[in-house]
């Protein structure tokens, strides 16, 4: 008798603990006689196993959610797609005029802390970063090789600084302030990058 009250107390006690776990064990399983036949014995050891073959299985689904919950937050924090509102539109048109404002696609950029803009203009790829009261602080135009619109002085100057790696990118960073060129360069799975002047100066 003590042994078939033991036996209730740790299903109760696995109830207790995992309220649905019962829902993935058939009933007939369930509901078989609690006698202390050798048969029943191994049953038992058996829907032991069965039961934390379960809890297992539902503690590592609950891992994954939350692990999967966690990256999705932080990609929401990162970048998101928004509506510009009139004054941010208004803030785009002005620095860049000939832009059809209807083509621009909206992030905002968590890691920037800045709404940004990615269209095209005079056939290139470009980014640029407003802030949260609209001015305008910086745009990236993306070069397509064989780089003609980049001064040679530049691109001689990445080539003499690193003369054993290849050109692999070249972007133009420009600021309220500043103009300069990003140059990205590789050599085999390896890349670099330099930030050299529009007069070839290497920084």
């Amino acid at each position: 008798m003590a042994m078939r009250e033991s036996i209730l107390l740790i299903r109760g006690a696995i109830q207790a603990i995992f309220p649905d776990i019962f829902l993935f064990i058939p009933k007939s399983f369930l509901n078989r006689p609690l006698s202390l036949h050798a048969e029943n014995i191994k049953n038992i050891r058996n829907m032991k196993k069965e039961v934390m073959m379960k809890a297992k299985s539902l503690f590592m689904l609950l891992l994954a959610g939350v692990f999967t919950f966690g990256l999705q937050s932080c990609d929401d924090d990162d970048d998101k797609d928004i509506v510009a509102t009139p004054e941010l539109q208004a803030a785009f048109t002005a620095q860049f005029p000939n832009v059809d404002v209807n083509y621009v696609k909206w992030e905002w950029n968590g890691r920037e802390n800045a709404y940004e803009a990615d269209f095209y203009e005079d056939r290139y790829e470009k980014s640029a970063w407003f802030s949260q009261s609209y001015e305008w602080m910086m745009t990236e135009t993306d070069y397509n090789p064989p780089y003609s619109e980049v001064p040679q002085v530049v691109q001689d100057a990445a080539q003499a600084a690193h003369p054993d790696y290849r050109l692999d990118d070249i972007d133009g960073i420009e600021t309220p302030g500043d103009m300069y060129y990003r140059v990205e360069m590789e050599k085999g799975e390896r890349d670099i990058y330099l930030n050299i002047s529009p007069d070839g100066t290497v920084r």
